[in-house]
């Protein structure tokens, strides 16, 4: 709902292994910018092979990967009041892929 309300469009992402892929406008249009998987639980550590693997199938399909969930609060009142994201992509973004690769 964030995503959306920031004017992102949201389809299903398993395609991608991801829970979600965000697009800046018309998915008939435009091609998804970011690969979204919903965190539950902040606490819980992230498998680095599982971050990898997220990050690389998100990359390979030139999208940013992103996980998103509520932050963690200690106070009743704020809980879920806030929504959290943490991205990867790669150094110099994928024109420094495209470099790379040549």
């Amino acid at each position: 709902e964030d995503l959306h309300n920031r004017g992102y469009r949201i389809t299903g992402g398993c395609k991608f292994g991801a829970d979600y892929l965000a697009y800046p406008d018309d998915p008939l249009r435009f091609h998804a910018t970011m690969s979204v998987r919903v965190v539950t639980d902040w606490c819980e550590p992230f498998h680095a092979r599982a971050l990898s693997g997220f990050l690389r199938c998100s990359h390979a399909a030139r999208k940013h990967a992103v996980y998103a969930g509520v932050e963690p609060s200690d106070d009743d009142a704020s809980a879920g009041t806030r929504v959290v994201y943490l991205t990867g992509m790669p150094d110099g973004g994928f024109a420094g892929l495209a470099a790379a690769a040549e």
